[in-house]
């Protein structure tokens, strides 16, 4: 790779956090994380070479965004139960499924597909309970990149580890 193909704020890993948790993540191969703060994004990713519009035209993009757990969602089920409910409320036609995942020795995982009519892709939600937050990672992808882009975002949910911030009155609000 010549890292002058890189466009400003793009990298291939990068600590993305909001409040005073985060994580460290690393781009799937031939892909870049972009660190420009977009509301309800702490970051996106997206195919080398691209920015996130060219990667919003070709539909094929991800963004990251975390839950700090609270009374409305202390776990990762009850978050998960909670944003089905508020999707289909939304999008009564929308159709959910729960896809198998990779599995992380400490951390709970899970994979929620969406169809939606109204959306010009599938949506692939993949989830990391951790200790203090839930990690989210959103894809978008067509279908005949299905399966290359789901291992993408598994290897991005089997890699992604937590960090700490140290920033007083800073939890992270919920997205």
């Amino acid at each position: 790779m010549n890292f002058k193909e890189l466009k400003a704020l793009q990298a291939l890993g990068a600590f993305a956090y909001a409040g005073n948790v985060g994580v460290f993540i690393l781009a799937p191969f031939g892909w870049v994380i972009d660190a420009s703060r977009r509301p309800g994004y702490v970051a996106t990713l997206y195919q080398r070479g691209l920015d996130l519009n060219s990667a919003g035209k070709n539909r094929e993009w991800m963004y990251i965004n975390f839950w700090g757990k609270d009374s409305v969602a202390p776990t990762l089920k009850a978050l998960v139960d909670k944003q089905e409910a508020d999707l289909l409320k939304e999008f009564a036609s929308a159709k959910i499924e729960y896809l198998p995942c990779a599995k992380r020795e400490k951390y709970q995982t899970l994979i929620r597909r969406m169809d939606e009519k109204s959306y010009p892709t599938s949506e692939y939600t993949g989830f990391i309970e951790f200790e203090d937050f839930i990690f989210f990672c959103v894809m978008f992808s067509p279908i005949e990149s299905e399966k290359r882009n789901l291992r993408k975002l598994e290897y991005v949910l089997q890699t992604v580890l937590p960090v700490r911030v140290n920033q007083p009155d800073a939890s992270p609000k919920a997205s």
